[in-house]
């Protein structure tokens, strides 16, 4: 079962939440590697919920920095049968999700020089829900004028959606 906000599995760290307290309040994480494998699956519970996996950070809310990370892992969606999924499920080889806090200090989220070698494979799923899918990141939302710096990065990873029917939405960027 997940918590109340979803499910948020990375292969290095599971979620970055940080409100700033001055404009250069940031949390900066250089030369993180994955290489094993990371899975949102299994059975669980979080229905009308988000659920995101990536390769170094499922989740950054707010701000961070990532500079220089790897990812060589491969990063899936693989629900079992008959399980209620979130119903935005965001996989990225690097990031699943990067959103906004909007604190006093407008949110800055960077992602520099960073490589996704592994692939990102969304497979089957409840109908009606949407799965998002990035080689660099899954999916970023400006929800309070956030500034999202992608500089430099790479992503050589095939990224795919598995068994999924014309019900069932996807969304993939390479």
């Amino acid at each position: 079962t997940g918590s109340s906000e979803g499910l948020f599995v990375g292969g290095v760290i599971g979620g970055v939440w940080q409100a700033r307290s001055s404009a250069t309040d940031n949390i900066i994480h250089s030369g993180l590697k994955n290489y094993g494998n990371v899975t949102l699956g299994g059975s669980y519970s979080v229905s009308g919920k988000r659920s995101c996996a990536g390769g170094i950070v499922a989740d950054i809310f707010g701000y961070g920095e990532l500079y220089n990370c790897l990812n060589e892992g491969i990063i899936k969606c693989e629900p079992t049968q008959g399980t209620t999924v979130p119903t935005t499920i965001r996989l990225g080889g690097i990031i699943g999700t990067a959103t906004s806090a909007g604190k006093t200090y407008p949110p800055t989220i960077k992602c520099e020089y960073c490589i996704n070698k592994g692939e990102v494979i969304a497979k089957s799923f409840t109908a009606g829900n949407y799965v998002i899918a990035g080689g660099i990141v899954g999916y970023a939302y400006n929800q309070n004028s956030i500034t999202f710096i992608l500089k430099d990065c790479g992503n050589s990873g095939k990224i795919a959606f598995d068994g999924m029917t014309s019900t069932q939405n996807g969304y993939v960027s390479g």
